[in-house]
């Protein structure tokens, strides 16, 4: 993938689905460093807020939210609908 030029479902290529209610969870290899890779990758600029990275993507795709840490433990990419939608996709990255 390069820089800025990805897509959501250029990295979810390869990721495992976990199912989920409110979120779309899926695993992928890597931890953290592929977690900010793929972060990295899609097209927006990103910003600092506090804890966690964002990113509001082009073309009403949503916003990426780049996390170290998730509710178990796991970095998470997190990609939410635009206009705050109920479902939203979440990536964890396995150690």
């Amino acid at each position: 993938m390069q820089a800025g030029k990805a897509t959501v479902q250029d990295i979810l290529q390869g990721a495992v689905d976990e199912g989920g209610s409110r979120a779309q969870i899926f695993s992928k290899p890597g931890g953290f460093a592929q977690a900010t890779k793929d972060f990295e990758a899609l097209e927006a600029q990103s910003q600092n807020l506090g804890r966690v990275q964002v990113k509001d993507l082009p073309g009403g795709q949503g916003r990426a939210v780049l996390r170290n840490l998730s509710s178990d433990g796991r970095p998470t990419l997190k990609i939410q609908p635009a206009g705050g939608g109920y479902k939203s996709v979440a990536i964890r990255y396995n150690p």
